[in-house]
């Protein structure tokens, strides 16, 4: 139970909670494990739950009418996601897959909007780190649209980067629909910047950024 209680207090929505919020947080959660190519939801479904990702990966995707896809974010351990369940009766928007085996923990939606009607503190700190992953979608669209492919690249290994070295969480194709290129787009861009010497391309999944400043300077463009 220790492990589980800490998967939820990593978790931006719940880390500003007390010791007693905390708990009454808890006492709702469910345990599940998930195995690689599972589906917390599809498409469509009814939302009834909180997801909070312990350990492993979730991929959130939609498909347009013609089948494409776009891969909406990467979600790893501490991130939640089903939020939405929260605060209205809708049906989800996207499929979320995990993509690896996955430890994940759940919380009901009734059950939570119940405890959110006797404690509406827990609700406002909710609410509160909810606006702020709005706020970051809408910036992360608004770059999809505006920013060149270079730049949509040079973003997106900023983000990912720590302390200079990045492990790619995913695949290229992933990555690369994340963020509104082809895969082929994505390796050529990686291909260019380390011809630069901007970064160093180790293996398949690692990179090391060698001119942090020039890569920056690329954001501007």
């Amino acid at each position: 139970m220790k492990e589980f209680t800490q998967c939820i207090q990593k978790v931006p929505i719940f880390k500003n909670l007390n010791a007693t919020e905390m708990d009454e947080v808890m006492a709702l959660v469910k345990h599940n494990a998930y195995k690689k190519g599972d589906f917390l939801y599809a498409q469509t479904d009814q939302l009834n739950s909180l997801f909070v990702i312990h350990n492993g990966k979730v991929k959130i995707t939609r498909y347009s009418n013609d089948g494409k896809e776009t891969v909406i974010r990467i979600l790893e351990n501490g991130d939640f996601l089903g939020e939405l369940a929260l605060f209205s009766e809708q049906k989800a928007n996207a499929y979320a897959e995990v993509l690896e085996n996955s430890q994940i923990c759940s919380i009901n939606s009734d059950q939570i909007k119940k405890l959110l009607e006797k404690k509406p503190t827990i609700m406002f700190k909710m609410m509160n780190e909810i606006s702020k992953r709005l706020s970051e979608t809408e910036a992360m669209l608004e770059y999809k649209v505006t920013d060149n492919a270079e730049t949509k690249v040079a973003r997106l290994l900023l983000e990912l980067t720590n302390d200079h070295l990045i492990i790619l969480p995913t695949t290229k194709y992933n990555l690369a629909s994340q963020i509104g290129i082809t895969s082929e787009t994505f390796s050529r861009k990686l291909k260019d910047l380390s011809d630069k010497n901007i970064i160093q391309v180790i293996d398949n999944k690692t990179i090391k950024i060698i001119d942090k400043e020039t890569l920056t300077e690329l954001l501007d463009k």
